[in-house]
């Protein structure tokens, strides 16, 4: 089950990475006034999909650290689970930045 748990993390990890990679290159890629031409909005909007599926590839990971009873690892990453949600409705709103 660990093994399965970190092999499952170390995939996550590797998408949120090249996810971090493509949404700081289009906020470096944006227009004058830091607004954003309509096919950066449609990557944009890619980018938000692509983060929601990586964020609910934690789910049943968490719920399973949960149940166990965690003191530390199950606060984390429900921890980390939430930023990347967050991740994903700012890149919904083209606000990457913020976060």
């Amino acid at each position: 089950m660990l093994y399965r748990i970190a092999t499952e993390l170390a995939k996550i990890q590797t998408a949120q990475e090249g996810l971090l990679e493509r949404s700081a290159a289009m906020w470096e890629q944006r227009c004058p006034e830091d607004s954003f031409a309509r096919h950066q909005r449609v990557r944009m909007r890619k980018l938000s999909a692509e983060q929601e599926i990586v964020s609910s590839q934690l789910d049943p990971i968490v719920t399973a650290i949960e149940e166990e009873g965690s003191a530390v690892f199950g606060p984390v990453l429900r921890g980390i689970k939430d930023d990347m949600t967050e991740v994903a409705q700012l890149l919904r709103k083209y606000e990457p930045g913020e976060f």
